[in-house]
């Protein structure tokens, strides 16, 4: 009998650490890109907030050095996501407008545009690597063009992703780039076994690492559309 209970709890543990390892993330993400090109420098701080079928991404750029020495901060339009509607709306400042559209119809779009460019994705596991306190897969991705020059000057992108966190409906993979669950981009790196919460992304010279992140539930509030936007 102690040698099948032994089995058994071990048989448990084993399920349940794959169970928690593939919790859905809910939290606060936080990720900062140091920059420096040339004759523009500054930092970028993408935040990310999750709660169970609900996203939003804030992203806040600080230059530090630039060519007319414009030094303001800049917003990226915000972006909330509703995943049981498959909808996202965007949040354009300057006009106070809220644009909702189907996650479908921008994927598809986008879907077109890899199909007339003749485009490919190769996917490499480079194996296991710490950042920070993580344990995380490194895959490299490249794109590629059939149709156009554009490959070549493509860099290729490499992801670091940990299974720590849980599962993550957004990832954040370059600048300004994000990879919604579901969408064409996000299915091919899932059907190559890529899960969980993105750690660090390297883009050409481009770089950004999780530099803060909270775990727990996410008010309600910072999923909905600010008072004195017009829904479009």
């Amino acid at each position: 009998m102690l040698p099948c209970m032994k089995q058994r709890l071990t048989w448990l543990c084993l399920v349940l650490s794959f169970q928690v390892a593939q919790a859905q993330w809910v939290g606060v993400l936080t990720y900062t890109d140091n920059y420096d090109i040339g004759q523009i420098a500054g930092k970028t701080i993408t935040t990310i907030y999750e709660s169970t079928g609900r996203g939003r991404i804030d992203s806040k750029t600080y230059p530090t050095k630039s060519p007319n020495n414009d030094l303001a901060e800049k917003d990226q339009n915000e972006l909330l996501f509703d995943f049981s509607k498959q909808q996202k709306t965007i949040l354009i400042q300057n006009t106070k407008l809220a644009f909702t559209q189907a996650l479908s119809t921008e994927d598809q779009r986008n879907q077109q545009v890899w199909q007339m460019q003749g485009g490919s994705v190769t996917i490499e596991n480079l194996g296991s690597e710490k950042v920070g306190q993580f344990n995380c897969i490194h895959y490299a991705v490249t794109t590629a063009s059939t149709k156009t020059k554009m490959s070549a000057s493509m860099p290729k992108k490499n992801i670091w992703i940990t299974s720590d966190l849980g599962n993550s409906n957004i990832w954040y993979v370059g600048p300004y780039l994000y990879y919604i669950a579901g969408g064409f981009q996000q299915k091919k790196l899932a059907d190559a076994g890529v899960t969980g919460v993105v750690v660090k992304w390297q883009y050409g010279d481009a770089e950004a690492i999780l530099t803060g992140y909270q775990q727990g539930p996410v008010p309600a509030s910072t999923f909905a559309v600010p008072s004195g936007y017009t829904a479009q």
